[in-house]
């Protein structure tokens, strides 16, 4: 079939579309990171990747650490090997300034989630418009704020989720092993450091499979076809930094029981802050000093502030009652999910759930 000049006018349109929405999204995931305290590193993650990248990395696949004490099980270390441990080395030996390469780095995974969000909106059907401004919502996130200046590694999850959303449902409905391997890959990539929000994660991919086995015996087959080809090529892919993980919590020290029991991150995960992307224990943690983040003032007292970060979600949940769409139970399931993010709040007084 031969194509017409009209066909080809809207070609090109759509590709000039489509790299003006990548330069934007660009622009935003970028620029506000980068004007941000030029010069001035914040203390995120391990500063061994600012002091010396390279030793730290030759030290991350060992087990046991005999330059701390008298020898001690590091924590976590293992997770670095990918993708973070890697990205400060390139940048340290291209001789960049530390507080660039931190800046791309925090950008990049604000850019890669946008266009994960926008590639998962638009295969469901949603207009450029909409799937444009789906991406931004999610990228500009508060959910962020909790580890952007201390943890951004564990953003990494945050990064993956609408990449592996997307591609569970590529998976079941276009069968095969390209979507499984992809999201095996996707998975090897940001799950290297916190088993947990791997499982959290995974409750995104599990409604997709859900919603694909509910209208028929036929769906429920391929999504547990599905389930089993993602299983047999993602289990293998994550064992390096699983036994890691298995061993480092089970000999190291107690990080969890002292910093982060089950009274403390329930205590700030109620439905209403869950509700805004926050929730987070984390994000109000303080000292003498003050908050442990500089924004969490404005979500804690600021009425004006308080109010704006409620109305995205409470707009989106009234338009979802009227809205007719055909992946509307999807979206429904996903939004369920996030009563796990609740958790055991109140933790005096449980609900049976939590």
């Amino acid at each position: 079939m031969t194509e017409t000049p009209a066909s080809r006018r809207r070609h090109r349109w759509d590709r000039g579309s489509v790299v003006l929405e990548a330069a934007l999204l660009a622009a935003v995931a970028y620029v506000p990171f980068l004007a941000s305290s030029p010069g001035r590193l914040s203390s995120d993650s391990k500063q061994a990747l600012y002091v010396d990248p390279g030793a730290f990395l030759r030290e991350a696949p060992f087990l046991w650490d005999p330059t701390v004490g008298a020898g001690t099980v590091p924590h976590q270390h293992i997770g670095y090997l990918w993708p973070m441990g890697p990205w400060f080395w390139l940048f340290d030996r291209l001789g960049s300034p530390d507080w660039i390469a931190q800046r791309l780095w925090l950008g990049t995974l604000t850019l890669l989630a946008a266009l994960g969000t926008r590639w998962l909106l638009r295969s469901l059907g949603l207009p450029r418009a909409a799937a444009l401004a789906g991406a931004l919502v999610y990228a500009l996130s508060p959910y962020q704020l909790a580890f952007t200046a201390r943890t951004s590694v564990l953003l990494l999850p945050w990064v993956g989720l609408p990449w592996l959303v997307e591609l569970t449902r590529r998976a079941v409905y276009h069968g095969g092993w390209r979507h499984p391997a992809l999201f095996a890959l996707v998975t090897f990539s940001v799950a290297g450091v916190n088993a947990a929000s791997l499982v959290l994660v995974s409750l995104g991919p599990l409604a997709v499979l859900v919603d694909a086995g509910r209208p028929s015996r036929s769906g429920a087959g391929r999504a547990v076809t599905t389930a089993a080809r993602i299983g047999v090529l993602t289990v293998p892919v994550c064992l390096w930094w699983l036994a890691g993980l298995r061993v480092q919590g089970g000999y190291g020290m107690p990080v969890l029981q002292v910093t982060e029991n089950l009274r403390t991150v329930a205590e700030r995960s109620t439905p209403d802050d869950v509700l805004r992307g926050l929730g987070n224990w984390f994000f109000y943690g303080r000292d003498r000093a003050g908050w442990s983040l500089d924004q969490t003032d404005y979500y804690e007292h600021h009425r004006l502030a308080i109010a704006l970060s409620f109305v995205v979600p409470v707009l989106a949940l009234a338009v979802a009652t009227v809205l007719r769409w055909s992946h509307r139970a999807l979206a429904v399931a996903l939004l369920g999910a996030t009563a796990v993010a609740v958790g055991a709040w109140p933790y005096d007084s449980p609900s049976p759930v939590g």
